[in-house]
């Protein structure tokens, strides 16, 4: 009977040390996770934390939030407005944010007709959201001004410092309106008639003058500013090209929209894109329609001449990131460093597809590279924004 009673409690004890070998486990395993994930969060200021990419992550609103927004700048008709800014690059922290806002995940955005300088929903007026540095507000009265806060929300749903602004709708009968650094009448893009944008690729710095989205969507006009001849057969062509593509990628495209698109492939509207060719022309907005989800003829411009769009689509990156870091890491062997601008814009041209000006070994080098590393000659546009990435900006010399 000794022994048996023995026996339990031998198996009792050992249950005893069993359970508290095991809290032991937890409680050790927790401190040593913790420690590591806060050494990472203090020695790199890029990487992947919490699922995403960019500044190091915050529990509370008080370690760093995004600082303000660029300049607000509006289109407006009579009774809407087309909102765009460029997304903050440091938080208050004077951390850098990589890929120019990957780490912001919307805008709150709050407008008002009398005073408004705070992001607060309880500062007055009304307000709408945004997944991207754009938003379209309707619902307008005409020949009014509004006043306009934007405020970054980073991933921790952090919301920013903010960045004020005010337009003023047309008036029914359709003059324009000032906006906030520029507006016009109608559904426009740019922030004047015209304006010049500079690139620098490796040491090549390429300039074009862009043409007002109201001149592109008038045929007539636009081929007279570029001093071309018009040519209807080839426009209805690319009509037919365009309403197949933007079909294909599920876009939501006006009529007037799909009329400047395809001016814009027939056509061109700088020096930049006619150099580019009508079929490169499709290629960038068939890219823009999957990459982007909408038309902007400020982004195809700067996608043609070796820049970041400042329009950009979150949802949309944060879906390809883990193709986009498999890629680049297969390239370079690591992962980007966006300090470093080659880098950045190499990662920039895996998501949005971004062209640079024509140079034949450069691409024979990115062709090489890719089908050293893939095994496989280049197929899909994808392919060859890996092929541009390493030729133009990552093995470039």
């Amino acid at each position: 009977m000794d022994s048996m009673k023995d026996v339990k409690e031998a198996k009792k004890y050992q249950a005893w040390i069993g359970v508290g070998v095991l809290t032991l486990f937890i409680i050790s395993s927790v401190i040593i996770n913790n420690g590591v994930f806060a050494a990472n969060q203090a020695l790199f200021s890029y990487g992947y934390y919490g699922g995403t990419y960019g500044y190091k992550t915050t529990t509370t609103s008080s370690d760093a939030t995004p600082n303000s927004s660029g300049t607000i700048t509006a289109a407006v008709s009579n009774t809407s407005a087309d909102l765009t800014w460029s997304a903050p690059t440091t938080t208050t922290l004077a951390t850098l944010i990589a890929n120019g806002g990957g780490s912001i995940s919307s805008y709150n955005i709050y407008y008002n007709t009398s005073s408004i300088s705070t992001c607060a929903s309880g500062s007055g007026g009304s307000s709408t959201t945004s997944t991207t540095a754009a938003v379209t507000i309707s619902g307008l009265t005409s020949g009014t001004a509004y006043n306009v806060v934007v405020c970054a929300v980073d991933n921790n749903n952090n919301e920013g410092n903010p960045k004020t602004g005010s337009f003023t709708t047309a008036s029914a009968a359709g003059s324009s309106g000032g906006g906030a650094g520029g507006g016009s009448a109608g559904t426009s893009i740019f922030s004047s008639p015209s304006s010049t944008t500079t690139s620098t690729s490796k040491g090549s710095t390429t300039s074009t003058t862009v043409t007002s989205v109201s001149v592109v969507s008038d045929a007539d006009a636009l081929v007279s500013a570029l001093g071309l001849t018009r040519n209807t057969a080839a426009e209805a062509t690319n009509a037919k090209k365009v309403a197949s593509s933007v079909a294909q990628f599920k876009a939501t495209l006006t009529a007037e929209q799909k009329v400047i698109a395809t001016n814009f492939v027939t056509y061109g509207t700088s020096s930049a894109t006619i150099a580019l060719g009508s079929g490169e022309r499709l290629a960038l907005v068939r890219d823009q329609l999957e990459t982007l989800g909408r038309l902007s003829l400020t982004a195809l411009e700067q996608l043609s001449t070796g820049q970041k769009p400042t329009e950009r689509n979150l949802v949309k990156e944060k879906s390809q990131v883990a193709l986009a870091l498999k890629v680049f890491i297969k390239l370079t062997g690591h992962k980007p460093d966006f300090k470093k601008s080659n880098e950045d814009l190499a990662w920039n041209t895996l998501q949005y597809r971004i062209r640079f000006p024509r140079n034949l070994n450069k691409e024979k080098t990115g062709i090489l590279k890719f089908k050293a590393v893939e095994k496989r000659n280049p197929a899909t546009p994808f392919d060859w924004s890996e092929v541009r990435a390493w030729g133009y900006q990552l093995g470039a010399k």
